[in-house]
């Protein structure tokens, strides 16, 4: 007998978050950082860590406008697996050879929220090296991004989940909130 694991998950019609979502009205910033924080708490809880979380893996459902993250194929148990992802994604911990865990998932969703919310890229990009330098260096969103995202709670928690040390990030997906 050969043992299959699997991952259903519910067909969704909607849009990728990195494109130019059309939304009924924008989306509130509480609510969507609750919504995205109690999907990968689900994931969390099943024992698996998404690993490529970005925002062209989660989808806008067009009905609810409900975010579903998505694309499943890096995720792994923590402390399985290679090290594995999108770069301009990556937590800072992983360019230092760390594992990814449930603060680097952590930390990618904070950098959805400060990119789609502040709707600007929070890093410049570069080769991995220039990459791990601006994230070590992070201090907190600028006041320009944090007023754009227009919730001093919100920037707060984004903040806090872009903790270039792991340790001082929330500690799972549901005490982040």
């Amino acid at each position: 007998s050969t043992d299959f694991v699997g991952l259903a998950i519910e067909a969704v019609s909607g849009q990728r978050l990195d494109a130019d979502v059309t939304w009924n009205a924008p989306p509130d910033p509480a609510w969507l950082a609750a919504r995205l924080l109690a999907a990968l708490g689900a994931v969390h809880d099943l024992g698996l860590l998404h690993r490529d979380l970005k925002a062209e893996n989660i989808l806008v459902d067009v009905q609810t406008g409900r975010p579903v993250i998505i694309d499943f194929g890096l995720s792994a148990p923590p402390g399985e697996g290679d090290l594995a992802g999108t770069p301009r994604a990556m937590a800072p911990e992983l360019f230092q050879g760390g594992e990814a865990s449930v603060a680097s998932d952590l930390w990618a969703v904070g950098l959805v929220l400060a990119e789609v919310l502040g709707r600007r890229p929070v890093f410049s990009g570069g080769d991995a090296q220039a990459l791990s330098a601006e994230r070590q260096a992070f201090a907190g969103l600028s006041a320009e991004v944090g007023q754009q995202i227009g919730d001093d709670a919100v920037v707060g928690l984004i903040d806090r989940l872009l903790d270039p040390d792991p340790a001082r990030r929330p500690q799972s997906a549901r005490l982040a909130l």
